[in-house]
């Protein structure tokens, strides 16, 4: 709840403060127009206006408490003599400006508040800031207003009556505190976005070292079930084992190591169907053919493939689904005839 209030409170600071410094910067200075100039040609980039010759429609509404009957606000509209005639006469004519002027009234004293403000009065002259944005007028007051027969123009100015420009300390203290606010609110969200795209960048790269660790681990058990096919163990094949095994990691694989995972290939029930299918679930293409190519360097160590070895070579050739050109290169490569 107290983010809640913070975030509200600074929606307002930047809105409230960033119109009151548009007005400052922009037109911070009084400006004068007469009604008939305002109705056709507006007021420009103005904000703040005094506006002449002007007189109040036949007709207006108020905002008040209904405990109390004190009147906090009316609305009119100010016309031109031409244009309150025109009206007068049933003519769909839209009004271009709107007044909202604080009454320190009841409703019941409310029509002599009106009199001695210019209700009836031949010409009258207001002066304010205009209202854009979250303060213009609402649907509720422009209803009640076309309700007495005025229409309203699309580009109607609201003018808030004795209103003066906020100064520009307080117009700077207000936005700039909130603008910091979502300032670091955006800065926090992006940072944020860093740090989850880091988690998840650092998580893909462990993945891959994994999957990597785990892809070189059952390369070198099938290179290992390969040189216990035949039931015997050279000392070419564990030389081509351990070749191999530093090519591909970058590390000695020293003969104890290798007793070690021999015994622990045996004990776990390592087996080559097994580890096919995890190979041709889990490896590239790539890995296959390193696969491949491990095991047949292992079969071809002592110079001949035994039958056991080229079953084996052709279960995992099947398996992997190795093309024949790769197998044809391999042969090739190490010298040996399949």
């Amino acid at each position: 709840m107290p983010i809640l209030i913070i975030f509200v409170l600074a929606c307002m600071g930047l809105w409230y403060g960033g119109d009151g410094l548009w007005v400052n910067l922009t037109s911070g200075k009084l400006t004068t127009f007469s009604i008939e100039t305002v109705e056709k040609h507006g007021i420009g980039n103005s904000r703040y206006v005094n506006i002449t010759d002007g007189t109040w429609s036949n007709g207006y509404v108020y905002q008040y408490d209904q405990k109390t009957t004190k009147v906090n606000y009316v609305i009119f509209a100010l016309e031109s003599a031409e244009t309150f005639l025109a009206i007068e006469a049933g003519e769909k004519k839209p009004v271009r400006v709107l007044v909202k002027k604080k009454a320190s009234t009841s409703t019941l004293r409310l029509d002599e508040w009106a009199i001695k403000n210019g209700a009836e009065a031949e010409k009258v002259e207001i002066q304010g800031v205009t209202l854009i944005g979250f303060d213009s007028i609402d649907d509720s007051s422009r209803k009640l207003i076309q309700s007495l027969g005025m229409e309203i123009s699309e580009d109607v100015i609201f003018i808030e009556e004795g209103s003066e420009p906020r100064s520009l300390i307080k117009n700077l203290l207000m936005f700039t505190p909130s603008a910091l606010f979502f300032g670091f609110m955006i800065f926090g969200f992006f940072a944020k976005d860093d740090e989850d795209d880091s988690d998840i960048d650092d998580n893909e790269n462990l993945n891959d070292d994994q999957d990597e660790s785990r892809s070189r681990e059952t390369i070198k058990q099938v290179m290992i079930l390969m040189m216990l096919v035949d039931g015997e163990t050279d000392l070419e094949e564990i030389s081509a084992i351990q070749t191999y095994y530093k090519q591909l990691t970058g590390q000695d694989y020293d003969t104890s190591q290798l007793n070690i995972d021999i015994k622990r290939i045996k004990e776990d029930g390592i087996t080559l169907k097994g580890l096919l299918k995890e190979m041709n679930d889990n490896l590239s293409d790539n890995g296959k053919k390193m696969t491949f190519e491990s095991a047949f360097m292992v079969a071809a160590a002592d110079g001949v493939l035994h039958d056991v070895e080229k079953d084996m070579l052709k279960t995992i050739e099947t398996a992997l689904h190795i093309p024949d050109d790769v197998v044809q290169i391999v042969c090739e490569r190490h010298g040996v005839k399949w």
